[in-house]
């Protein structure tokens, strides 16, 4: 039996692949791991970490948009929630090393979507 586990971040998801190598047990053999961030270590760690893989350009993009639009404002800016794209970026932790090479990354999230947060008026379009 196979144990599957997604960890908050891919540098918790090494620190799980280290104490699980510590008591013993293989990933992905007897443990899969999923991070999320798609940081450089997790590629280079020892199996390579599968990882949800978020869209840091538009992220990067959307805050500074978002802080400019709020600076140069003399009314309050609501909030909202951005969601962005997001790939799957499948690695040697979930699936072992042959079959790795063979996997393509999938699309989760194929849009940005950008929501008002609760009780926020509607962003200007």
């Amino acid at each position: 039996m196979c144990w599957k586990t997604c960890c908050y971040s891919d540098l918790v998801a090494l620190g799980a692949m280290h104490t699980l190598a510590s008591r013993g047990l293989r990933v992905p053999e007897d443990v899969a791991i999923v991070g999320y961030d798609d940081i450089e270590d997790g590629r280079y760690a020892n199996p390579p970490v599968t990882t949800i893989c978020p869209d840091k350009k538009m992220i990067a993009e959307t805050a500074v948009e978002r802080l400019l639009k709020r600076i140069g404002s003399s009314t309050p800016v609501p909030g909202l929630e951005i969601r962005a794209p997001h790939r799957l970026v499948v690695r040697e932790s979930t699936v072992g090393r042959r079959a790795a090479g063979a996997q393509q990354p999938e699309v989760l999230a194929p849009a940005a979507s950008v929501f008002p947060s609760p009780g926020a008026a509607a962003p200007d379009p």
